[in-house]
């Protein structure tokens, strides 16, 4: 089963929602390599990163084990 998460933006209210099989920590260390080497898949999710700082974001488990 998999798990279902948030990462939202606290300055713009944004919210990006994802799926995994994986360690819901684990996959929120790979959204912030990405995020941190300006190589996130969402330009959405990069372009807040970039405009806010990494300060502005939290990680939220929806659903899951």
């Amino acid at each position: 089963m998999g798990i279902i998460y948030y990462i939202k933006c606290k300055d713009n209210g944004r919210v990006y929602v994802g799926s995994t099989a994986r360690k819901p920590n684990q996959r929120w260390l790979e959204h912030l390599h990405y995020l941190r080497k300006n190589k996130h898949h969402s330009t959405h999710l990069q372009r807040a990163y970039n405009k806010y700082g990494e300060g502005s974001f939290e990680h939220l488990i929806v659903t899951g084990k």
